[in-house]
């Protein structure tokens, strides 16, 4: 949605008619341009670091839901080895 949004405004910024073809007779059109690359590099460099900060960022709570489940089921395996023990004492 934002970077339609985006797109949209640096679509905006280039003229048409015979606003267009004066801005390609004075280089205006050149600069626009030039612009219009430079924020969209900069834009998909910005949506590449946030999706990889999210990625990092689940895989590191995973990482710790991992552990979580390795301690819960050691624990529950205590519990079973416990009552065999007691079961097998009377």
């Amino acid at each position: 949605m934002r970077w339609e949004k985006e797109s949209l405004a640096r679509t905006q910024r280039m003229s048409t008619g015979f606003r267009d073809i004066w801005d390609r007779l004075t280089g205006r059109y050149c600069e626009i341009r030039r612009q219009n690359e430079f924020e969209t590099l900069k834009a998909m460099q910005r949506d590449r670091a946030k999706r990889d900060a999210l990625i990092f960022r689940h895989l590191e709570e995973r990482q710790s839901l991992h552990r979580q489940r390795a301690l819960v089921r050691q624990e529950q395996m205590r519990r079973v080895k416990r009552c065999i023990a007691i079961s097998l004492i009377t």
